[in-house]
């Protein structure tokens, strides 16, 4: 990989997953060009899917540099290239004498060697993609797990913040500074709404956005709101919005690592988007909803209005009962 920002480590857990299953035998070594969130948000539960991690690794310098870096791995027998660019040609020079079962994430699947020559279309999602280069490497249909387990400290910690039967919602408004994000008056007539609603507003804010708490506590003081202050430790804190997901109703996001995090409990998630494709990168919960600039010819996700984010969490909440939950786990992600 050449990086793994949350919420790419995210959509990648069914793969890593996957390959795990497939080949229990196997040492997995994950290179990546520069950082990956298995080394510090999720290295917690990184020893379930990953046995060693190199960050720092010159995976886009050439071919040479990379079978040189390749050749350092003991008994490599599969390499599996998750980059959805130009440098996977680089790996499939870099393999071509090796003995090694190859497979790179590009168009038709077509990068490949010691496995049967063919061109299939790419699914419309990443998760899918990925999922999809490990059925190729290891020739056969495989489980599609996407689920986190948070801890039982976190578990018991979420349940201090929010008890147990209370209904509530949760909202990741993310960075204020990104291009992914939507205006403080949208969140503020959202969860106004909501509680409205009889249901409670509860503010997912990551590390980074720590700064989101005054605004949030002046404008809706009915509003629960979890942050590091919240948390025993800071690694805590990914491992509390994990639990939190896996008892609320629904939750609404602007694209960014933490709507994929709680995605893994299943929950219904509505996405606001705006520069990025939602469905490209939709996160792996079964039950995904958009409101996409793109429909009202935007960009920016400023550009989405409040009644289409209101309207769409009420559509949600309606459908957002345990039946529904308890029938996600046999929903095909794969359809949209």
């Amino acid at each position: 990989m050449k990086n793994e920002l949350l919420g790419d480590a995210i959509t990648h857990v069914p793969a890593y997953r996957a390959l795990r299953h497939a080949l229990p035998d196997h040492r997995i070594v994950a290179l990546y060009r520069k950082s990956t969130a298995w080394a510090n948000t999720l290295a917690r539960a990184r020893s379930e899917f990953l046995d060693e991690v190199r960050t720092d690794q010159p995976i886009a310098d050439g071919p040479r540099m990379l079978s040189r870096t390749l050749n350092e791995i003991e008994n490599l027998r599969v390499v599996l290239d998750f980059r959805v660019n130009m440098h996977s040609w680089w790996s499939y020079l870099a393999t071509a004498r090796m003995p090694v079962t190859y497979v790179a994430n590009v168009a038709g699947f077509m990068l490949r060697h010691n496995i049967p020559l063919g061109f299939e279309t790419r699914p419309a999602t990443n998760v899918w993609c990925t999922h999809r280069v490990v059925e190729l490497a290891v020739g056969r249909s495989l489980p599609f797990d996407y689920h986190l387990t948070p801890p039982s400290a976190a578990v018991a910690s979420a349940a201090q913040l929010v008890p147990e039967g209370s209904d509530f919602v949760l909202l990741a408004c993310g960075n204020p500074h990104s291009n992914k994000s939507w205006p403080r008056d949208g969140w503020i007539g959202l969860a106004r709404h909501v509680a409205a609603m009889g249901v409670t507003p509860v503010f997912l804010l990551g590390v980074q956005e720590s700064g989101e708490r005054d605004w949030i506590r002046q404008q809706i003081p009915q509003a629960i709101i979890v942050d590091s202050t919240a948390a025993e430790q800071t690694e805590q804190l990914p491992w509390l919005f994990v639990a939190l997901a896996q008892r609320a109703r629904a939750a609404v996001t602007v694209e960014g690592g933490i709507g994929h995090l709680i995605a893994t409990s299943g929950l219904p998630i509505l996405t606001i988007a705006g520069p990025t494709d939602p469905i490209r990168w939709r996160p792996v919960t079964p039950h995904h909803f958009t409101a996409w600039a793109k429909e009202f010819g935007s960009r920016k996700t400023s550009d989405v209005p409040l009644a289409i984010v209101i309207a769409r969490t009420e559509a949600m909440l309606r459908m957002a009962n345990r039946a529904v939950r308890a029938a996600g786990d046999q929903f095909d992600v794969r359809a949209e």
